[in-house]
């Protein structure tokens, strides 16, 4: 949740945006992400920070630990290791404001 929650404050993306996110949409080499079907229905390039990226690839590489053979393409896994929904980022979210 940490590295979501970073990448939502630092690119301004939207929660829906973020979920929908594939590996193949997150270039961490060139530090771009590609937005598919935003508001509006138009896709986008969203720049990010060197930082970001880091924690990025910092989050790939748990990923890939935990789930190395992936159900879907979702470059953000739920802890059963398919695609994070909006109810749980939503519940996930939630969950870590009762810890803070």
């Amino acid at each position: 949740m940490a590295t979501l929650i970073g990448l939502l404050a630092s690119s301004g993306l939207r929660s829906g945006e973020v979920v929908r996110l594939d590996r193949t949409d997150v270039d961490l080499t060139n530090g771009v992400l590609l937005v598919r079907k935003t508001k509006f229905r138009k896709d986008r390039l969203v720049p990010v920070h060197t930082t970001t990226q880091a924690a990025l690839r910092h989050y790939v590489r748990e990923r890939d630990t935990a789930f190395p053979q992936p159900k879907d393409q979702a470059f953000f896994l739920s802890s059963r290791g398919n695609r994070l929904s909006a109810t749980g980022l939503k519940n996930g979210f939630a969950e870590v404001r009762k810890f803070a």
